[in-house]
């Protein structure tokens, strides 16, 4: 198989733990697909770097909780009984932080066209507010 692994974007509360959700993908046909086979490769809290912070998030104002020790991925995702996750913000602060995964050479990926590299992700704190300039946001029946 050839294969990568994606830290796919999360989003939540800023006064909640958040999980990050991971996905194998394996290139079949000249694109790649979610690889629900994937039972064995494994991640943990330890494998992951929290940076690039931003939007009223700091470096310390949250960390990662587990899994610990590593946990493998169910059916090409994130076990839901071991979650990639986040703590809530210090003082419910909102903002974003960059999750970057280190994995074996085999699920790097060329993301940005200058070699193979390890997978990273946005986690999003806060809730969404809507765009300034509307006033009013109603849907239709």
């Amino acid at each position: 198989y050839y294969g990568r692994l994606l830290v796919l974007p999360a989003q939540g509360p800023e006064t909640e733990n958040l999980a990050v959700d991971l996905e194998a993908q394996v290139f079949r046909n000249g694109a790649f697909f979610d690889h629900g086979a994937d039972q064995c490769s494994s991640y943990a809290a330890a494998d992951a770097t929290l940076q690039n912070f931003r939007d009223g998030l700091s470096l310390g104002d949250t960390a990662l909780l587990g899994p610990n020790p590593a946990a493998n991925l169910v059916n090409g995702h994130t076990d839901p009984n071991a979650p990639l996750l986040l703590s809530a913000p210090v003082g419910a602060q909102s903002g974003v932080v960059e999750l970057l995964l280190n994995v074996p050479t085999w699920l790097q990926f060329d993301w940005s066209g200058s070699g193979a590299e390890n997978p990273r992700g946005d986690a999003t704190f806060g809730r969404y507010q809507g765009h300034r300039r509307i006033i009013f946001w109603q849907q239709d029946p």
